[in-house]
C-alpha cells in the first residue's frame, strides 16, 4: 500500500474513533443550575443527555471517516495501476 495511502486511511480510522469518543464526551449537557442553598451563587447544575451532539458528533466522524477511507483506497488503486502500466510498458 502506498504510504500516502496508508497514511490517508489511518486518519480516517482515527476520525471514526474520534467522532464516537466525542459523543459520549459530550452526552451529558449542562442545561442549567439549581439554586444555591448556600446563597453563594454556586448551585448545583442540572445535567440532561443530548442525544443530537451524541448523534451530530458520531455520524460526522463516520462519514468524514469513510471518506477519506475511500480517498485512501482510490490514491491505493491509481498507485497499483501506475506500477501495472509501467510494467507492461518496460516488456515492451
Amino acid at each position: 500500500m502506498n504510504s500516502i495511502a496508508k497514511t490517508i486511511f489511518i486518519i480516517g480510522v482515527i476520525t471514526i474513533f474520534g467522532g464516537v469518543l466525542l459523543g459520549f464526551l459530550n452526552l451529558e449537557q449542562v442545561v442549567g443550575y439549581e439554586d444555591s442553598t448556600l446563597g453563594n451563587g454556586l448551585g448545583d447544575p442540572i445535567i440532561k443527555n443530548s442525544w443530537t451532539t451524541f448523534l451530530t458528533y458520531t455520524i460526522s466522524g463516520f462519514v468524514i471517516g469513510f471518506l477519506l477511507i475511500g480517498i485512501g483506497e482510490v490514491i491505493n488503486l491509481l498507485d497499483k495501476n501506475k506500477k501495472l502500466s509501467e510494467g507492461i510498458l518496460k516488456k515492451q
